[in-house]
């Protein structure tokens, strides 16, 4: 199995566990290992590094930090909707390839088991830094997200699990005149690092 699949498989698997079987102490229960919304393009909470590039930085990497925080708005709206059958177009103009299709499967699963991101949309990108492009990719990126003050509910049950700490390790790619996340992943983390 592929080792992106394998993550999407893990992060449903970890995010149904924790809502259907993670007893009554929301604090006990594990984090989503992946995140992704859709009701309300929320902002951030506190200081988000910009996609304003610096003298020297790499035109690819700019416009791969501004797709980026896209992403991550749409993420939180589909997340909030308690995902959806197919990815809303807002979505699709910033993925393809194989990462599309495993968004797609994965929010496809939160709409079918009744996952949704409750209350508060608050999230925080700590940090963000270029990762070397791979298999004729234009450029990689890796950010590390905190979504500790998200909580999922799940339909028909009162147990609540708690967001955490997110790293993105993602390669995009050129499709048309627009960067496109092609392939990567999304993983809870106990703490951000590089």
């Amino acid at each position: 199995m592929d080792r992106r699949v394998l993550a999407t498989a893990i992060a449903m698997a970890v995010i149904g566990s924790c809502l259907t079987a993670c007893g009554k102490d929301p604090e006990a229960s594990p984090s989503p290992a992946t995140s992704i919304s859709t009701a309300t393009t929320p902002t951030p909470t506190t200081e988000t590094p910009s996609a304003t590039p610096t003298p020297s930085e790499d035109p690819f990497f700019t416009e791969a930090k501004a797709v980026h925080l896209k992403y991550l708005e749409q993420v939180v709206a589909l997340e909030k909707a308690g995902g959806a059958e197919t990815l809303p177009d807002s979505m699709r103009v910033l993925v393809g390839g194989p990462f599309s299709k495993e968004l797609q499967d994965m929010y496809a699963e939160f709409h079918r088991q009744g996952i949704r991101m409750s209350g508060s949309s608050a999230w925080k990108l700590a940090s963000v830094w270029k990762t070397p492009a791979v298999a004729g990719n234009s450029v990689g990126l890796g950010a590390c997200v905190d979504f500790r003050a998200v909580r999922y509910t799940k339909t028909g049950t009162t147990e609540v699990s708690k967001g955490t700490w997110r790293r993105d390790d993602l390669q995009l790619s050129k499709k048309g005149s627009n960067l496109i996340i092609v392939s990567g992943s999304s993983k809870q983390v106990d703490r951000c690092a590089r």
